[in-house]
């Protein structure tokens, strides 16, 4: 609980008491997820899962012991990614680093054996105790198909999808006014099937011209692709690409990197 007086990176004061805050069951006992200096833990995880795979495209595919300073910043994010209890970051997590290093893998595994009571109770509340996030994903789905029913074409207009639903109220003690927790829904919903279109193309034409890389010996074009696959993947059960500022610096960031290597052969040049 409280602050490590990082406010000026943008950190919180708060405790277990403070409303609405993300907390962690962990066999009767709640425990406050780690925030840092992000919004959510959900974003800090986001974050957490991304990063170190930019950091292991510089290092242009080389085994991961052979960079000491990484290997020590994957291990100290991935001990942070587990704390946040973000399942559809870990999750995503685990299935890159499955796919990029197959030998790594098998540290990766042991870890999460290691750390089976924590994940098994995360993971388990879901057909338990822990409804209550999907109850409100569900109740935001209907109210964005709602307002796409009744905007088809241009929406209800950027960042009103809160103002245009506050009438409804979603699953919980108390109203949980949020953005529809789908980036594509919720271009959707906000800009009609121009904007999603739009949207589609900024995030599809660098997907494609990776694709359109060279893929021998060619590290970052994979570090890339797997990237946006994360950042499509979290999209689909998290907002905050396209609604907090972190969320689409990330974006943009990995926008940026895959149109600064179509001419170049290295992230490092």
């Amino acid at each position: 609980e409280g602050s490590l007086f990082f406010w000026i990176l943008g950190e919180r004061t708060f405790s277990l008491s403070t409303p609405g805050i993300a907390k962690f069951d962990f066999y009767g006992q709640q425990f406050l997820r780690p925030y840092a200096t992000f919004p959510h833990p959900n974003v800090l995880a986001g974050f957490l899962t991304i990063v170190p795979l930019i950091l292991w495209g510089m290092l242009n595919g080389k085994d991961l012991t052979k960079g000491r300073m990484f290997l020590l910043g994957f291990i100290v994010s991935s001990l942070a990614l587990v704390l946040t209890v973000s399942r559809t970051a870990i999750l995503i997590f685990v299935l890159s680093w499955a796919y990029l290093q197959k030998r790594f893998f098998l540290w990766v595994i042991l870890g999460v054996i290691l750390l089976f009571p924590i994940l098994y109770v995360r993971y388990s509340a879901i057909f338990n105790f822990d409804k209550i996030s999907f109850l409100r994903r569900e109740a935001l789905t209907l109210q964005s198909i709602e307002l796409v029913s009744k905007n088809p074409r241009l929406g209800v207009g950027l960042n009103n999808f809160i103002p245009a639903s506050s009438s409804n109220l979603s699953a919980g003690p108390s109203r949980f006014l949020q953005p529809v927790h789908n980036i594509f829904l919720l271009a959707l919903s906000e800009t009609g099937i121009v904007g999603l279109l739009g949207f589609l193309l900024l995030i599809g034409y660098p997907i494609w011209k990776l694709f359109k890389l060279p893929a021998t010996n060619y590290q970052p074009r994979t570090t890339l692709l797997i990237c946006w696959s994360i950042i499509i993947f979290l999209g689909l059960f998290d907002h905050y690409f396209l609604t907090l500022s972190q969320g689409y610096r990330l974006l943009f960031l990995i926008w940026g990197l895959s149109l600064s290597i179509f001419n170049s052969k290295s992230l490092v040049d």
